[in-house]
């Protein structure tokens, strides 16, 4: 089965060939220097790229912590130097450049050297950053900050289909019920059925039974989403990493319950499913086999956790509804958030 043959527009099919570029490769560029119409970009991230090439000079990452990491190899030809932070030890490489405590960068090389990445995405973190650079003598001019978010977290998992009426919908993952809040905005005047929340981060599952009461019809459960119901290793503290850990691995895991679709919504109508599971959409699409096959909902998955994804999760759609037309959509300045949308 060709899967590319089911992709329904010249984007789909830009974005599935460099996935699939990069999965076989593990080359950023084939995602990075995606051009721009391929991505699914919100202005302050169109923005932000802008300025990132807009002057051909050096530049250096202020924060070499998750997203400065992934500035430096996704951004190859930025010629970044060297990195700055706060909390750096002595000799200490990332991603085979040196980094410098701020202070020190500004002794060897002053304020003129480079254009400054602050590669923080905490508001607060990222002002005391840029005040720090100016105190220290950099111009405002020199200094290059990420937005809140660099990618388009607004119409994601939304923006390929259009709202029916009495429309249900289950967030698998739904992290901090933001994904609920857009799901009940789009459906706008129509109004929605029901929406089911899978959050098993006990974490994000208190604030999310708190900021998802306001919602009608909206019922938020401490569960994860796969191919049983039972109980799995599980590591997480909060975040948007949060996720299943395959049995043998160690660390600081926890044990949270799963449940199948399938089982869990047995006599339920399911319109729309939204999968973003961290790694575990292949058998979470596997526990709602029943409702695919039979319901036909409209889905959104990720398909950039792991490098299989963009082969797997397609495949496994087609096999259960050759009748399905596929999408894929883009939103983030790197090699994360690509979404699989089958109707």
């Amino acid at each position: 089965m060709q899967i590319y043959d089911y992709l329904q527009d010249e984007v789909s099919r830009k974005l599935y060939l460099a996935r699939v570029n990069f999965s076989v490769t593990g080359d950023w560029d084939y995602i990075t220097k995606l051009p721009m119409e391929y991505k699914s970009l919100n202005t302050d991230a169109a923005e932000f790229y802008r300025k990132l090439y807009e002057d051909k000079g050096k530049k250096v990452i202020f924060g070499a912590g998750g997203s400065g990491r992934a500035l430096a190899r996704g951004f190859r030809d930025l010629e970044v130097e060297c990195f700055i932070d706060n909390f750096c030890h002595t000799a200490e490489e990332v991603c085979g450049l040196p980094v410098y405590r701020p202070d020190k960068y500004l002794e060897l090389f002053g304020t003129d050297y480079a254009k400054i990445i602050v590669s923080i995405f905490d508001r607060r973190s990222c002002a005391k950053a840029v005040d720090q650079l100016i105190d220290g003598g950099v111009k405002r001019e020199d200094i290059i900050w990420i937005p809140a978010d660099w990618r388009n977290n607004l119409s994601q998992y939304f923006d390929v289909f259009v709202p029916r009426e009495g429309e249900s919908f289950a967030d698998c993952g739904c992290f901090d019920g933001g994904s609920a809040f857009r799901f009940a905005g789009w459906c706008g005047q129509l109004g929605y059925k029901k929406i089911w929340s899978f959050e098993p981060d006990p974490h994000s599952f208190e604030k999310c039974k708190k900021v998802l009461s306001v919602l009608d019809n909206c019922m938020v459960y401490p569960y994860g989403v796969s191919d049983h119901n039972g109980t799995v290793s599980f590591c997480g503290d909060g975040g948007e990493d949060s996720r299943i850990i395959a049995d043998g691995l160690q660390g600081n895991l926890t044990e949270v319950q799963t449940v199948a679709l399938d089982d869990f919504l047995k006599n339920e109508t399911v319109s729309f499913i939204k999968m973003d599971v961290e790694g575990a959409e292949y058998k979470a699409i596997e526990g709602a086999a029943k409702i695919i096959t039979e319901q036909k909902p409209r889905l959104a998955v990720s398909v950039y956790h792991k490098a299989e994804d963009i082969f797997s999760i397609p495949q496994l759609l087609l096999e259960m509804r050759k009748d399905y037309r596929l999408y894929l959509r883009h939103y983030s300045l790197v090699t994360d958030e690509t979404v699989l949308y089958a109707e």
